[in-house]
């Protein structure tokens, strides 16, 4: 990669984007950049939130793209306002410019700052740029919990005990699990059901509307939001349960099966109801378990920063990891108060609010 010895920081421009491909190239297998290239054009051209705002903050040596950091445009509700935000996504900065003496990352964060005209987070990072935002100044929100549901206790069993154990320990393991999951109810009652649906309707802006202002910061997550993540994303074949009150909409859960590892796993994407019907998010989350169950997988994650969900979650058989998922955000003075920044549960997140999943392409 040649170098005029001009660096430029800018926002990405559509005609940018056969270079984006070329620093891709630099790290991504021929055969899977083909299908990053097409989850690229879905995220900047079909995010509803877009409004002709970049997707993207790119860093140019002469011709060439050496950096980027993503700043997805996010419409949130903000105690009860519907505003602008920004979630980062999608650090890269090619190996010829790190290191000390031509590193770009302090910078990149830095413009991305600059250019943003709103409050910006950063969810559930990798280290290495949990500890650069942190080292910019970035307030750490506390850290949203994970949620996890076994199925298969062999790989957790596996080091733990003696070796000529672990056959007798999985087994009773799995049998004491399989005996808590079999007294949870498996009926919502109380004229509730739940139902699979194939799309996003216009019943999904009516619970968005209703549900939203529940929440003291939360993604708008209207049918349009939801068709974009979801619903026309390329690849990944989502799920969809709807809890239903005659032919009201109360609440929603996306999920989708991981088999990218060993042992496969279940994914709670995405879900919300109404704060004050807990009980719709739990005959939702026995609905994902019994579909979950038949798909022999190993164990079910979810993530909320919800006291109310982690309650039912750890009722239908859900231990909280100690693994952390950070949160982080800068451009917040002005717009919140130091105290609702302090306060996990009043930031409503959800796996899929990290671009993580985002970049899934199989």
């Amino acid at each position: 990669m040649a170098s005029d010895g001009i660096i430029q920081h800018r926002l990405y421009r559509p005609e940018d984007r056969e270079g984006m491909f070329r620093l891709w190239a630099d790290f991504i297998a021929p055969e899977r950049l083909g299908r990053r290239k097409r989850i690229f054009d879905h995220m900047v051209k079909g995010n509803p939130a877009l409004g002709g705002r970049s997707a993207y903050h790119v860093v140019v040596d002469g011709d060439q793209i050496v950096a980027h950091y993503g700043r997805m445009p996010i419409r949130f509700m903000v105690n009860g306002e519907l505003t602008l935000g920004y979630v980062c996504h999608d650090i890269y900065v090619h190996r010829r410019y790190r290191g000390k003496e031509r590193g770009l990352s302090d910078a990149l964060v830095r413009e991305l700052e600059r250019s943003a005209d709103s409050f910006i987070l950063a969810l559930w990072f990798a280290p290495f740029n949990y500890g650069l935002h942190r080292r910019l100044g970035w307030t750490e929100i506390p850290s949203c919990p994970s949620w996890v549901k076994l199925y298969d206790p062999r790989p957790f069993v596996r080091g733990r005990v003696p070796a000529r154990l672990e056959g007798a320990a999985a087994w009773g393991a799995r049998a004491l699990l399989r005996g808590l999951d079999l007294a949870l109810p498996r009926a919502p009652g109380g004229g509730l059901r739940v139902e699979a649906l194939t799309r996003f309707d216009e019943r999904f802006d009516l619970l968005a509307a209703a549900a939203s202002p529940g929440f003291p910061v939360i993604a708008y997550r209207d049918r349009a939001y939801l068709e974009w993540k979801y619903g026309s994303r390329p690849f990944v074949a989502y799920r969809i349960l709807a809890a239903l009150e005659g032919e009201r909409l109360l609440g929603y859960l996306v999920f989708r099966v991981d088999r990218s590892g060993e042992p496969a796993k279940g994914l709670l994407v995405d879900f919300l109801t109404l704060p004050s019907r807990p009980e719709v998010f739990r005959a939702l989350l026995l609905e994902v378990l019994r579909h979950l169950r038949a798909e022999a997988i190993g164990y079910v994650v979810a993530f909320t920063t919800r006291p109310e969900f982690g309650r039912v979650l750890r009722r239908c058989g859900f231990l909280r990891s100690p693994r952390p998922n950070p949160i982080m955000i800068s451009g917040w003075e002005g717009r919140f108060p130091p105290e609702q920044v302090a306060r996990r549960e009043d930031w409503y997140l959800t796996r899929s609010d990290g671009d993580g999943d985002f970049w899934t392409t199989d």
